[in-house]
């Protein structure tokens, strides 16, 4: 989210007319950077940024969760 806000890759009038409180989505990722999700993913910075651009710029595109390891009893212990 930071590359794809910081970069203005979203829809803006979509944002504008449909969302409540992207302003406080923005002042809580902004310290979210790419570099940032590196250090505690080990994938670099460059390849993160290229990856939400990739997703940002691709149409149509989503995001699905719920993989099995969401949706089970302890999910977040087992992961």
């Amino acid at each position: 989210l930071h590359t794809i806000i910081r970069e203005g890759l979203y829809d803006k009038e979509f944002t504008r007319d449909w969302t409540v409180g992207f302003d406080r989505l923005q002042e809580h990722i902004a310290g979210n950077t790419p570099e940032w999700g590196g250090a505690i993913t080990k994938v670099p910075a460059e390849l993160i940024r290229k990856a939400a651009r990739l997703y940002a710029t691709t149409k149509p595109s989503a995001i699905f969760r719920c993989v099995s390891l969401d949706t089970i009893h302890d999910s977040i212990q087992a992961c």
